[in-house]
């Protein structure tokens, strides 16, 4: 018998992810997606979301101008984001400060991958800050 993997939140393309669904969906975690949306504004980065039907969901993408910087994804209280970083970047990535289990588990989910996906699940402000490292590295090599 299979468990059933749990899946984002908004996969009826007709509910868009304005302010007041992600309240909802988020709930304690909104503060959360609101520090990290003021973040990447005074950061010059926007969020755009749109309706994936190959996935089945929602996706907000982090862009600087046309280029993407990350991914993110609201979930039943809370939110995950993905920064996708060159592994040619690897060991230089390894000097951003991270908690050592999450660095390994970002360079072992990268091994034999032309990225390294940086994957954060985020429920409180706290947890915005590994993101913000790595935001901070990819935007020194854009």
């Amino acid at each position: 018998m299979s468990v059933a993997s749990p899946k984002p939140e908004f996969r009826d393309a007709h509910v868009f992810p304005d302010t007041e669904n992600l309240r909802d969906t988020l709930q304690a975690s909104f503060a959360a997606y609101e520090d990290l949306a003021s973040y990447l504004a005074a950061h010059g980065l926007e969020l755009g979301w749109k309706y994936y039907r190959d996935g089945g969901a929602w996706l907000c993408r982090i862009v600087k101008g046309k280029k993407t910087l990350a991914w993110l994804s609201a979930w039943n209280g809370y939110f995950m984001t993905t920064v996708y970083v060159a592994s040619k970047l690897a060991e230089e990535l390894e000097r951003v400060p991270l908690a050592p289990e999450a660095l390994r588990a970002m360079l072992s989910a990268g091994e034999g991958r032309k990225h390294i996906p940086c994957t954060f699940t985020i429920r409180t402000p706290n947890d915005l800050l590994g993101l913000y490292a790595v935001v901070e590295f990819k935007l020194e090599r854009a």
